[in-house]
């Protein structure tokens, strides 16, 4: 999994983050998680809906934020909440998300 481009803006205790990634076939079936914010998110506070394409099915993808954390966390966007795994061979996700720090 490779980050193409990411960006970010902080205004005050908001940042705005534009992400691309790109997935390669992997066959690992842990959560798939973007670690390294540029901030720590102060709670819960930010969900965004991407832009997911992978050659296996699925419904629209949403990410959040965790508290006290440098994390982003996406799930399907269905009935199951289930985590994203990285066995959504060669895919790739784009977004923009907004969340709050206490910094």
């Amino acid at each position: 999994t490779n980050i193409t481009q990411a960006r970010y803006t902080k205004i005050g205790r908001s940042v705005l983050l534009n992400v691309y990634i790109t997935q390669s076939t992997v066959t690992n079936s842990t959560a798939l998680v973007l670690a390294g914010l540029p901030f720590t998110a102060s709670s819960y506070n930010a969900t965004g809906i991407l832009n997911f394409a992978t050659n296996s099915s699925g419904g629209p993808i949403i990410c959040r934020t965790v508290p006290s954390s440098t994390a982003l966390h996406f799930y399907r966007c269905d009935v199951t909440q289930v985590a994203v795994t990285q066995t959504q061979n060669a895919g790739h996700c784009i977004f923009s998300i907004t969340y709050l720090t206490d910094a």
